[in-house]
């Protein structure tokens, strides 16, 4: 989106909403950037009860080689760093995030950006605004930015795999 103010912006993102096609289970969400010659399709699975597979589709339109940046904001939980996996510590228990990234079919090369608290922890250069949530208007608090990256020309897909805590069922 364009932003045109503090508050305001402009060219409102949309994105159609696919209902999950039976058996396959799978949730497609698309969306396009009108002015930025790409596309984006995110497929999301419950592929077992404790792991969530999230795929993005990125398409772009230049020929030239582009950087496609993939970011997730997380708890503020100790964590480690076992590329290409994520570990986080929570209370509820461990939790893993596997990235990998495909180029016409083929594995590609990814980095990892991790900041906490808009420190960088791992890769690339300084990162002040990242590594924040907002609970409420004007106060920040920790909190763990993963950015995957990879460079593309035509088409790339980020995968996101979320081992999670196996928990008990409710009575």
């Amino acid at each position: 989106m364009l932003k045109a103010g503090r508050f305001r912006w402009l060219r409102w993102s949309s994105a159609v909403v696919q209902p999950p096609a039976a058996p396959s289970g799978w949730l497609q969400v698309s969306h396009q950037a009108a002015y930025g010659g790409w596309k984006h399709i995110r497929d999301v699975c419950w592929t077992a009860p404790d792991r969530l597979v999230v795929i993005d589709h990125v398409t772009l339109r230049d020929p030239k080689p582009q950087r496609v940046t993939l970011h997730w904001l997380l708890v503020d939980e100790p964590w480690e760093w076992q590329e290409p996996t994520l570990i986080l510590r929570t209370q509820k228990g461990k939790v893993n995030l596997t990235f990998s990234a495909r180029v016409d079919e083929q594995d590609t090369k990814i980095t990892c950006q991790i900041i906490r608290a808009g420190e960088t922890q791992i890769g690339g250069d300084k990162a002040e605004l990242f590594g924040w949530r907002s609970p409420t208007y004007g106060v920040r608090v920790p909190a763990l930015s993963v950015r995957i990256s990879s460079c593309a020309t035509g088409a790339i897909t980020l995968q996101t795999t979320w081992q999670l805590p196996s928990l008990p069922l409710l009575d």
